[in-house]
């Protein structure tokens, strides 16, 4: 089965499409989906009743053939390659014939709200997606053989959080999935934003996290692919190179500017396609060099995620002490290997810097603070959730808080290799109701 809808190197899916009411194409229905192929030279449109097809060569909305919907909503489903797929459920359409043709022998589960559907390897892919109060972490796949859905196995330890309405990237076999939504552990009506960047490959079928990405980057689900990077235009023109851990940016001009509101399709041939209206108000699809969006040549350079673990590097002003630190203490391997290190605010071991969350940097803060009276009371610990107090009972902060010190632990074990807990509750000696907090010292050297 050849897939020609899904050539990454220049699809690019763009969902909601809100129509002009004067296009012979249009015919004043919404645009639910797009797709973008250049191999068979052609965009797909999906509408509440038809799906429709116009020529990449002549870029006339006036020309196109179309496929009317048997008795389905089109605004539940999308366009993935040669098929259309329910976008919460396990329904599956064949596009290649006329009237298109049902597939599967699933059934509408709705269990997968918010998921990512994609091809590898002409294989039908869904990863995620939400439903009766959970996220699913998992991938699913349609079997052709069976014609059902059927769970992904993968390897490893590491796996994603439960989520839903992320963005995902894949290319050539790399699934990279940052943003989205997971639910509160405690309150599944509520949800948490997801900080960090996982990556599944699936040549090893493994997951690991690369690192976290800051919540001030605007990076949402408008992405289109330029080869080996993307091109996202938010508040600023962004080239975002993923593999390599990297965005070139620079500011929006008085022309990229406008492409905020329009209806942007992919790139062809160095061209950037997308929906506008001529003179008369009608709807055309028109094109751009991309050259012309932004001054590429003057693009500056940031890093797109902060690793849980990098490289530490050496300033010159430090770099006397580190040397005679290394000679005097730090020379025994297994010393090294064994101990997590704060300095200046920073946490270390073997001289890469570890990436905590902003919570579990506060509670060791913490705990390191008042290491000099030995103990950590509890009420201390839930101060730290100071701004959600008004909104959680005392419960609910409690498991938060128990929540917090097994990830830390958890994290910290797999990090040093080690059996031992960094941080350990006994009861109070001057009252046994209560509990205290310590730090193991055994795991930890405090370099203030």
């Amino acid at each position: 089965m050849r897939l020609t809808c899904f050539n990454y190197k220049y699809l690019y899916l763009s969902l909601f499409l809100v129509i002009f009411p004067k296009s012979n194409l249009f015919c004043q229905e919404t645009i639910h989906d797009i797709q973008f192929d250049t191999l068979d030279k052609k965009i797909t449109l999906l509408t509440s009743t038809q799906i429709k097809s116009i020529s990449i060569d002549s870029l006339s909305t006036t020309e196109f053939t179309s496929i009317n919907l048997p008795n389905i909503k089109g605004n539940e489903f999308q366009l993935v390659g040669d098929f259309l797929v329910h976008n919460s459920g396990g329904l599956v359409y064949d596009l290649k014939e006329n009237p298109i043709r049902r597939l599967d022998k699933s059934f509408d589960h709705r269990m997968q709200y918010g998921s990512h559907t994609f091809i590898h390897q002409d294989t039908i892919f869904k990863f995620g997606g939400y439903g009766f109060f959970q996220s699913r972490n998992f991938f699913t796949y349609f079997s052709e053989s069976i014609k059902e859905w059927e769970i992904y196995p993968i390897n490893g330890s590491v796996i994603p959080k439960g989520t839903h309405g992320f963005t995902a990237i894949y290319k050539n076999g790399e699934y990279y999935i940052f943003r989205g939504q997971i639910p509160n552990e405690f309150d599944p009506r509520k949800s948490e934003f997801n900080d960090h960047l996982y990556h599944f490959s699936f040549k090893n079928k493994s997951w690991e996290v690369l690192g976290t990405i800051s919540d001030k980057l605007k990076i949402g689900n408008h992405i289109i692919p330029i080869g080996n990077r993307d091109l996202v235009i938010s508040d600023r023109v962004n080239l975002l190179d993923i593999s390599s851990n990297e965005i070139n940016f620079s500011n929006l001009t008085d022309l990229s500017r406008k492409f905020t509101s329009k209806h942007l399709i992919g790139v062809y041939q160095d061209n950037l396609l997308f929906l506008s209206s001529d003179s008369n108000g009608s709807d055309k699809i028109d094109k751009i060099a991309v050259s012309d969006i932004a001054d590429f040549n003057s693009f500056e350079k940031e890093t797109f995620y902060y690793p849980l673990v990098s490289d530490f590097k050496l300033d010159e002003t430090i770099f006397l002490f580190l040397s005679f630190l290394l000679f005097v203490v730090l020379s025994s391997n297994i010393f090294l290997s064994r101990k997590v290190v704060f300095w200046r605010g920073n946490y270390f071991i073997k001289f890469k810097k570890i990436y905590f969350t902003s919570k579990e940097r506060d509670l060791l803060n913490l705990l390191i603070k008042e290491s000099s009276d030995n103990n950590v009371e509890n009420s201390q610990i839930l101060d730290l959730y100071e701004e959600e107090k008004n909104d959680l009972d005392h419960g609910t902060l409690t498991r938060k808080k128990n929540q917090l010190i097994h990830d830390l632990n958890q994290k910290v074990k797999g990090l040093l290799n080690t059996k031992m807990e960094i941080v350990f509750e006994k009861r109070s000696s001057s009252d046994t109701r209560l509990k205290v907090y310590f730090l193991n010292k055994k795991l930890i050297w405090i370099l203030k």
